[in-house]
């Protein structure tokens, strides 16, 4: 049983300064590098009400084109791009859903678990029923993706003059005008929520890992008291 035990704590004793060990690389070096990769893809989905632009704002950004010949949506559009942002290299996987309100039902399916979510809302409509818009939608998204880097972007504002975009620390507080045919905006405003999303994944990824419990719970000595089972005198 003695043997045991002193085993466990070996076991125990080994590890924990393994872990630590590891977790200090990984910051001081880890972090030091010109460029590294994000394993896992960002899931960025795009909502808003029919001919607001939202396909033609995903276009813009993954193919760099804009389709003045691009019809309705069908349900949902997937796209995804490479892009390296502060450093750090990932995949953004975009899903453009259609605002018909007949594939309304299908919206919270692709919005689900989203990291990322842009609301997208027509420029040139009153700022009335823009805000309502928004809200709506920021209402939403409380079901499906609680915990997703919200942005609002107002398309088409080559056909207005709604003012510059609003600065934030959070794209959460921002508006964004964009416009998909110019490209005015548009990789301001992905680079702005990849940003933020890649900084709140990797402050995520630090507590969890900081946060190690004890893989085994034993006295802080190896000394341990005679056991008449191991031991009979």
């Amino acid at each position: 049983m003695c043997e045991m035990i002193d085993h466990q704590f070996r076991i125990n004793e080994g590890r924990r300064p393994r872990i630590i060990y590891m977790t200090l690389v990984y910051m001081l070096f880890g972090c030091a590098d010109k460029t590294r990769s994000h394993m896992k893809p960002l899931k960025c989905v795009l909502i808003g009400e029919a001919g607001v632009g939202k396909s033609s704002l995903a276009s813009r950004w993954v193919n760099g084109k804009f389709d003045a010949e691009k019809g309705p949506t069908m349900g949902a559009a997937y796209l995804t791009r490479r892009v390296t942002v502060d450093g750090v290299t990932v995949n953004v996987d975009v899903w453009d859903t259609a605002g018909q309100e007949r594939y309304r039902a299908l919206t919270p399916m692709y919005s689900r678990g989203a990291e990322i979510a842009i609301i997208v809302f027509d420029a040139t409509e009153k700022p009335t029923q823009q805000r309502m818009q928004v809200a709506d939608w920021r209402e939403r998204l409380k079901e499906t993706a609680p915990n997703a880097i919200v942005a609002a972007a107002g398309n088409k504002c080559d056909l207005c003059s709604p003012g510059p975009s609003v600065p934030a620390k959070s794209p959460s507080d921002a508006t964004y005008w964009t416009s998909a045919l110019t490209n005015e905006n548009v990789d301001e405003l992905f680079h702005d929520v990849v940003k933020h999303a890649l900084s709140r994944a990797d402050a995520a990824a630090t507590r969890v890992t900081l946060e190690v419990p004890d893989l085994v719970a034993l006295p802080p000595t190896r000394t341990h008291q005679r056991c008449a089972q191991c031991f009979p005198r």
